[in-house]
């Protein structure tokens, strides 16, 4: 446990987790990313990388 105010250092298992109780949610859109400029021994980006909107991905119907 880290003292108030800290942070955990080190890589999470999970990097961004979710957990939702009693809460509706509606997807509005997905996209796909240019992940070329990731640089998988570092760990990252030095840039943000680029949305590829000529692939797109479609959402399923809503129910």
């Amino acid at each position: 446990m880290c003292p108030l105010g800290l942070l955990p250092r080190g890589e999470p298992a999970v990097a961004h987790p979710i957990h939702i109780h009693l809460a509706d949610f509606q997807i509005l859109g997905r996209g796909t990313y240019d992940v070329s400029g990731f640089d998988v021994t570092a760990g990252g980006t030095r840039a943000p990388l680029a949305p590829d909107p000529a692939t797109p991905v479609p959402l399923p119907p809503r129910r």
